[in-house]
């Protein structure tokens, strides 16, 4: 791979807004992508040279991003697609017998653990607990979603570089495919997220399960990433200066770095509770003499402590049912919530 794209590629792979929120948080999201990057590393490499080794990487990293969250079953459908065909395709350099413990494995490791996983993703969808997201269509939930995150807006310019970005992917994976075949990075990971869209739509239209929104499909972004920068380093060796495309992925670190902080989130910025809110509290509790009653929306309900203590006071009692609604001596409100939450109260901050 051509160095600029390569230290480029670093860049954005290692300091990508929203995806780095999650390495930094007790959620499965962080050990998903982990285990999307060395399963994907493991396709590569057998790809190249199919050893058990590399076989047994890319099983074991699928599974373990499947563990972490059932929004990737199909990403982990796609990737012991992929080890079957190569298998098979790379029967004469494996050989015969250890063709048979390949393809045992890909059984045993993959389809059995996705058969199970599968399953329980249909219990959980038959249950109503697979809400995150809509069927409002690809790009308005998923691509839109990301791209809020990740580079800061969803509107249509935003939204229509996305799409040129992936169409210049597939134009440079069908050269690519001719030239050096099927075995590339760029054709295999373009074909694995090309794959894992198609998927989504077919799940969404055919069986109505939502399309992946922000969190959920947070997997696309390093995909997407790599198509990229793969993509530009195809184009650096047909004309170097070509080459110079990749700088773009420094946005990404950039603004990484822009909005980097100590205290929230991009994707819940709300769930910080400033620590001014817990002073104005216990001040009005010493005035009143009494303790108060906080009204929040129930992801706050741990929040506000956090944030007390944080500030060396005695955590508020919190009153999380029927927010907006419901008695409280004061509450605090995001912007979700204001104009419900102000009906007869006053806004102090």
């Amino acid at each position: 791979i051509d160095r600029r794209v390569r230290w480029c590629l670093w860049g954005g792979m290692l300091l990508c807004p929203f995806v780095l929120d999650f390495f930094s948080m007790f959620r499965g999201y962080g050990l998903a992508l982990a285990g999307t990057m060395v399963s994907l590393d493991g396709v590569l490499r057998y790809a190249t040279t199919p050893r058990t080794r590399s076989l047994l990487q890319a099983l074991l990293g699928s599974c373990l991003g499947g563990a972490a969250i059932v929004a990737l079953v199909p990403f982990w459908a796609i990737i012991i697609a992929m080890l079957f065909a190569l298998a098979v395709v790379r029967r004469s350099v494996i050989g015969k017998r250890s063709l048979s413990l390949h393809i045992a494995a890909v059984f045993l490791l993959g389809v059995v653990p996705l058969a199970y996983a599968a399953w329980i993703s249909l219990r959980l969808q038959e249950m109503g607990l697979l809400y995150h997201g809509s069927l409002d269509g690809f790009t308005q939930v998923t691509v839109a979603s990301l791209a809020r995150y990740v580079l800061g807006s969803d509107t249509w310019p935003v939204l229509l570089l996305v799409l040129m970005v992936s169409a210049l992917a597939v134009v440079m994976t069908t050269s690519t495919a001719r030239r050096k075949g099927f075995a590339a990075p760029l054709v295999l990971v373009t074909c694995v997220l090309m794959a894992d869209v198609l998927a989504r739509i077919v799940l969404a239209r055919g069986f109505g399960v939502n399309y992946p929104e922000d969190r959920a499909g947070i997997h696309f972004v390093p995909l997407f990433i790599l198509a990229f920068a793969w993509a530009v380093d195809a184009l650096a060796a047909q004309r170097q200066v070509l080459g110079w495309a990749c700088l773009s992925l420094l946005f990404l670190p950039a603004r990484s770095l822009c909005t980097a902080n100590l205290d929230h989130c991009l994707l819940w910025p709300e769930q910080c509770v400033p620590g001014r809110f817990m002073e104005r509290i216990a001040e009005e509790e010493r005035s009143q003499g009494r303790s108060l009653l906080i009204g929040a929306y129930h992801q706050a309900g741990l929040a506000i402590p956090f944030a007390a203590r944080g500030k060396g006071l005695r955590p508020p009692s919190v009153q999380t049912v029927d927010f907006p609604e419901g008695l409280a001596d004061l509450r605090i409100v995001d912007e979700r919530f204001i104009d419900r939450a102000r009906v007869g109260y006053e806004v102090l901050d």
